[in-house]
């Protein structure tokens, strides 16, 4: 509808300039020094351009009846667009920014997000309840790391390296069991011993001998019942154990497929939004580049219509500059069209991250006055990710990057003794192997060194979401 106008506007300045050249050569030709053709183009132009004109105003108000019908509201025919908004540029040099915003605020991207979480937290559980059972051995804990960072798993090499551990597993847990039968085994035969001399004693006495037989052929035929049972039995175990024995390396290579999906999702619009980014740049620079040429004409107009009356310059030479200044501004008109289009295409492809920029909400850290409005209402959210392996201890922080000086490192304690050194936001702190990770604490620190104070953390849960006060808040 802008454009619209914007193209009604012009025609409305042409005609008048055609329709004023027109009562000129009128009068010109009446007194006979006027050329009669020149009269008639003029007439043709006039028509045309009236002709035009109207058409415009009618597709202008058919638009604006749309709209009224739409939102239930009606429009005056004399209300004038607004579009401001999309005469500024302030979203130029700031395609990252743009970029950020975009995925922050895209379904599919956050979709892929939340997926990559429940893998995340899925492969945790069955990390920490095998980890318990018998230690995982860091060289399969170093393709979760893989995997978080992103990167493909030799999936051969994985599944070698997993079964080799499975197997080292099932025979030291053998092992143990054996050994706890066996000393199960001890006891029973002690307290058999005891028996024998009971049923002696029970045999001396002269009663329940024939008893005894009818007992002992009774257990025979249930011992052979139960074996088949058993064997059964011992079968489904088997089968259940087989099942459960690569939950792990099905886990691992799940949470893979979900964070390359994730990354693939956010490549996919970053490479969208740069292309439309590069886009509407192009066509801003048209859009600007024809207005510029349009001025350099604007003032070129005047000395060609001096040297016109004064016969410096034939008729046709001045008509052509007029013409050229005629098309010039239909051109802008098209090229602005086109610029509000890839505007608010980027728009609606950031998820409204120009409206953003313009509102100066993107940029509200910059004054420091929203942030800490935002601030004071919640907090700043921080995802901590523990890794807890047979040798060494991880852990990770989450800050959103917008907030990295207000949230900048952090330290880990248990009790009064600190694990490890202060470590940044953008590092992973890497510390021997702990007993007791239920019961810990992280302290986290600005910029400036300044404390913002200190957190319950309990390790054996994979994900901890905090709400982090900052110094703004605390003041």
């Amino acid at each position: 509808m802008l454009t619209c106008q914007e193209r009604i506007s012009v025609q409305e300045e042409l005609l008048e300039e055609k329709n004023t050249s027109l009562t000129k050569t009128k009068a010109l030709v009446k007194s006979g020094q006027g050329e009669a053709s020149l009269q008639e183009s003029l007439e043709d132009e006039v028509d045309a351009l009236s002709e035009s004109l109207e058409e415009d105003r009618d597709a202008l108000k058919t638009v604006m009846e749309e709209l009224s019908s739409l939102i239930g509201e009606e429009i005056a025919e004399d209300t004038v667009f607004d579009d401001a908004e999309v005469d500024d540029t302030l979203w130029e040099g700031h395609l990252e920014e743009l970029t950020d915003w975009a995925v922050q605020k895209d379904e599919g991207c956050l979709s892929a997000w939340k997926d990559c979480l429940e893998a995340l937290l899925e492969m945790w559980t069955d990390y920490t309840v095998l980890n318990e059972e018998y230690p995982i051995p860091d060289s399969i804990f170093e393709y979760i790391v893989i995997a978080a960072a992103g990167e493909s798993i030799d999936t051969d090499a994985f599944y070698e390296e997993y079964t080799a551990y499975w197997e080292e597993r099932t025979a030291a847990l053998e092992t143990a069991e054996a050994l706890n039968d066996s000393e199960g085994a001890a006891n029973v035969t002690a307290g058999d011993g005891a028996g024998e001399q009971t049923v002696e004693g029970a045999q001396e006495s002269g009663s329940g001998a024939e008893t005894a037989e009818e007992t002992q052929a009774s257990e025979s035929d249930d011992q052979t019942g139960g074996t088949a049972q058993a064997t059964e039995s011992a079968t489904e175990e088997e089968e259940a154990e087989e099942e459960d024995a690569y939950v792990l390396h099905d886990a691992i290579l799940e949470y893979q497929n979900r964070v390359l999906e994730m990354n693939s999702q956010i490549q996919e619009l970053t490479e969208s939004v740069k292309e439309a980014y590069d886009s509407l740049t192009s066509l801003r620079d048209t859009y600007l580049s024809l207005q510029e040429e349009l001025e350099e004409l604007q003032g070129s107009q005047k000395l060609y219509r001096v040297r016109y009356r004064l016969g410096e310059l034939s008729k046709e030479e001045y008509q052509s500059l007029t013409e050229e200044m005629e098309t010039l501004k239909l051109d802008i008109l098209e090229a602005g069209k086109e610029y509000r289009q890839a505007y608010y295409s980027l728009n609606s492809l950031t998820g409204g991250g120009l409206s953003a920029i313009a509102s100066g909400e993107l940029f509200a850290e910059e004054t420091g006055e929203e942030t800490a409005d935002e601030m004071e209402k919640a907090g700043i959210v921080v995802l901590v990710r523990a890794y807890p392996g047979e040798q060494t201890f991880s852990l990770e922080v989450s800050v959103p990057e917008e907030y990295a000086e207000d949230i900048a490192s952090f330290e880990l304690w248990s009790g009064d003794t600190r694990i490890g050194s202060r470590t940044g936001t953008d590092e992973i702190l890497v510390a021997d192997s702990l007993s007791d990770i239920s019961e810990l604490q992280i302290r986290f620190y600005d910029a400036a060194d300044g404390e913002l104070g200190a957190y319950e953390l309990d390790a054996a849960v994979p994900v901890t979401v905090l709400t982090v006060k900052t110094a703004v808040e605390m003041k």
